[in-house]
């Protein structure tokens, strides 16, 4: 820290400055009416002659404030301290209150004021951190980079990285691994992790000006809740091309064409009640059990993709309804087994964006093949939905 100094000086002696009358009076500094009192008049004594410089002989004669100097008649200058004050750090009555000091021959400032923390990232008790975090501290002035560091008590975050910048004002602090979530399926039965961090008062700034305390804080990482998602039977089966209910193969989602050559389209609705509206999605899947493909639609239908949509009923709109993301091949095969896809992204969306429902349709890139026979494949219910969050 730099600070702009002003050396307060003494006046000059009122004895030297009549001394410089000399070249007035036939001798050096006297008061006539004290000499007239006494009856003496040194002006005619050779040993109150003066010499060139304007300092009398040390016969009594007084300078003008009535001080007698025996040794050359001025009086002596105020001692020296060889240090200077801050101009604003001086108090009304004279008293220095300075936290700096310099040299008055070099003008050199030394700092004697103690560093301090301007922020801390994390906030102190905040909670739902990250477990990649960087911890990243300011301070006011630059500090002393070793000894700062060493003074850090970081033991919850195990081994660590610590960069400088900002001129050595702002440490960061990585952990060389990610730090644990407290994890569980139910929210109400976790308690999230602490951490603990402090720099203790070793920590100096470049002039070796110690922090003024211990600065103590903590955080808290999220809690990781895994989950299986149920799903809303009456927003999952199948809807024809025509807006009619799919009515047959158990009410189950399927896609392809029919025997009447009119397309089919399955529907499933994962159901978002029991998520947190402010969870953060880290994963989300989809999966269910194809099985029962009939005639050839992996052939003459081609692959059959998942859409992300929103429906309000298994209806002609949600047979037509824009898809909100196209997710990509959800099968490409007749054979039976488990499909899946990722959801993560959208199942996020649908939160954010308020919903209860996370709705998805399978459908072929054909419509029908116009062969007046049956060609699709079927989904067992129940289908599957898993999603991993994190919450503060």
């Amino acid at each position: 820290m730099n600070r702009t100094d002003v050396t307060h000086r003494h006046p000059r002696s009122p004895s030297r400055s009549c001394a410089w009358l000399a070249a007035w009076l036939v001798v050096g500094c006297y008061d006539p009416a004290k000499s007239d009192a006494e009856g003496g008049d040194t002006a005619e004594e050779t040993s109150g002659a003066t010499d060139p410089s304007g300092a009398t002989d040390p016969s009594g004669a007084t300078d003008p404030s009535g001080a007698t100097d025996p040794s050359d008649g001025t009086s002596p200058p105020m001692p020296s301290t060889g240090l200077t004050t801050s101009a604003d750090d001086s108090t009304s009555d004279g008293g220095d209150t300075t936290q700096s000091e310099s040299d008055s021959s070099t003008g050199e400032v030394v700092d004697t004021t103690a560093p301090q923390i301007l922020s801390i990232s994390p906030n102190d008790g905040q909670g739902g951190v990250p477990s990649d975090v960087a911890i990243v501290i300011t301070f006011d002035e630059p500090m002393d980079e070793a000894a700062t560091v060493a003074a850090l008590d970081a033991a919850d975050l195990g081994p660590f990285s610590a960069t400088w910048s900002d001129g050595g004002a702002t440490l960061t602090i990585e952990p060389n691994a990610p730090l644990a979530y407290a994890e569980g399926t139910d929210p109400a039965d976790v308690t999230a992790l602490e951490y603990v961090f402090a720099i203790g008062t070793e920590a100096t700034d470049v002039a070796g000006n110690a922090l003024g305390a211990e600065a103590v804080w903590s955080f808290f990482t999220a809690r990781r809740i895994t989950m299986t998602l149920g799903f809303d039977a009456s927003l999952t089966g199948a809807v024809l091309a025509n807006g009619a209910l799919n009515t047959g193969a158990g009410g189950d989602a399927l896609a392809g064409d029919g025997s009447d050559n009119i397309a089919r389209r399955g529907f499933f609705a994962l159901v978002l009640d029991d998520v947190p509206a402010d969870a953060e999605v880290e994963s989300a899947s989809f999966v269910a059990q194809q099985q029962l493909t009939l005639g050839t639609p992996f052939v003459t239908l081609g692959t059959l993709g998942i859409h992300h949509i929103t429906a309000d009923a298994l209806d002609g709109d949600a047979f037509a309804a824009a898809a909100l993301a196209d997710l990509g091949v959800f099968s490409n095969s007749a054979v039976d087994g488990q499909r899946s896809a990722d959801i993560a992204a959208s199942l996020g969306a649908d939160l954010e964006a308020g919903r209860m429902r996370s709705q998805y349709r399978v459908q072929f890139g054909n419509a029908t093949d116009g062969d007046s026979s049956t060609d699709r494949t079927r989904f067992a219910s129940p289908a599957v939905g898993s999603l991993v969050y994190r919450i503060e």
